[in-house]
């Protein structure tokens, strides 16, 4: 008999949009890139399918510089399309948020096939090949395209999962503007537990692997799927927009501006945007610091500059931002087209894939092993603060 604790409302299995962003507080490592900025070797791959870096966007002059991604018809192969950014993180992450500028350009038109949103991975790329790897990929709906949510474990391929009930727009054909992406990403803390992936357009929650509209077709239930990787249970590596099946009839230009990335090497606090007022003690004026404080019953925290300046709990040390010239990791290699999880066979995806007309009916997908979790329901101690997790 299976039983299954959940550590407060806000991680329990909820409709799409529900909440507003989720953000970590005071976290290990953060970069910024404006785009203004000198190319940061150590972070970004130093060449890109399709990309130009520091560029005005064609589409838009919202802003100044940014990272531009040029589709082009039948490129680099008849009827598909590649544009692509990589980077690497200079620490082993265990939760990510990310959060950029997206121009949709008012030529879009959905593609007869999905379409890479972004990948996150740890280890050899491909979902089967990873560690880890969470992913979205774009898929044609009335209207636009509607994201995925898509994860591997230790070898196991679960497919693409869809909101079947709205099927929600991240793309929407002939926009010609911008839209703001936040990605969230807390990964399991060990055997038997499990993480969160929520993927937020403008403020709103649209997709995530807790969302009860969100229909997955593997064997193992979506809110499963972000097991304790044996293998390496952390992300090192990304990647922004990528392989097109189906490509473009024309050529179709997206942009990416004011591009964050945060990240912690150990699990630590994180909270609903709207209840953050600081997210460190920079943001606080004078002598006050940022302090938090965790909501009963709940994982999550609000935080608020201190009037006393009393320091801050030592457990989430302020450690600022580093500078982008961030050491150098090493780059992925991009010199061969990314088709592993759109129409290569070795990561499964046409056969664990709603079809390309959008109607995600009758798709399933067969795993490969994946290791089981034990009964519990463990308490874990930080901050001070007793706090439950799902257990499962």
């Amino acid at each position: 008999m299976k039983t299954k604790v959940f550590a407060a409302a806000a991680l329990l299995l909820l409709p799409a949009a529900a909440r507003a962003e989720t953000t970590l507080v005071n976290p290990d490592w953060e970069f910024y890139d404006d785009f203004e900025s000198p190319f940061a070797e150590g972070f970004w791959a130093s060449s890109g399918a399709g990309t130009t870096y520091g560029a005005a966007c064609p589409g838009s002059d919202t802003f100044g510089n940014t990272l531009v991604f040029d589709y082009h018809p039948d490129d680099p192969e008849p009827g598909h399309g590649w544009a692509e950014r990589r980077f690497a993180l200079p620490i082993d992450a265990v939760q990510l948020e990310i959060s950029y500028k997206l121009f949709v350009p008012a030529n879009y038109v959905h593609t007869s096939g999905n379409h890479k949103n972004f990948v996150l991975w740890s280890g050899d790329y491909g979902k089967v090949n990873a560690n880890i790897s969470v992913s979205s990929e774009s898929w044609p709906a009335e209207g636009g395209a509607s994201p995925s949510v898509y994860i591997g474990v230790d070898g196991a391929n679960y497919g693409h999962a869809m909101n079947e009930g709205t099927m929600p727009l991240l793309l929407e054909d002939g926009l010609g503007d911008w839209i703001d992406i936040h990605i969230f990403l807390d990964l399991a803390r060990e055997e038997g537990d499990f993480g969160v992936f929520e993927i937020f357009k403008d403020g709103q929650r649209i997709t995530g692997n807790l969302d009860e509209e969100v229909v997955s077709y593997a064997d193992v239930p979506l809110d499963e799927q972000i097991s304790f990787a044996e293998r390496g249970n952390f992300m090192d590596q990304g990647y922004l927009l990528g392989w097109a099946n189906g490509g473009f009839a024309e050529d179709t230009t997206f942009c990416v501006a004011d591009f964050r990335i945060r990240a912690n090497s150990t699990h630590g606090d994180f909270g609903d945007a709207a209840d953050l007022e600081c997210t460190r003690d920079a943001d606080c004026p004078g002598d006050a610091v940022c302090e938090s404080s965790v909501l009963e019953g709940n994982e999550r925290v609000t935080t608020a500059c201190s009037e006393t300046g009393d320091t801050p709990d030592a457990g989430s040390p302020d450690v600022g931002t580093p500078d982008a010239g961030s050491p150098d990791v090493g780059a992925p290699d991009v010199s061969s087209p990314d088709t592993g999880e759109g129409n290569d066979a070795g990561d499964n995806d046409a056969g664990a894939s709603p079809s390309n007309d959008g109607d995600t009916g009758g798709c399933a997908s067969v795993p490969a092993g994946h290791p089981g979790g034990s009964l519990a329901a463990i308490l874990l101690v930080m901050l001070g603060v007793f706090r439950m997790r799902r257990k499962h």
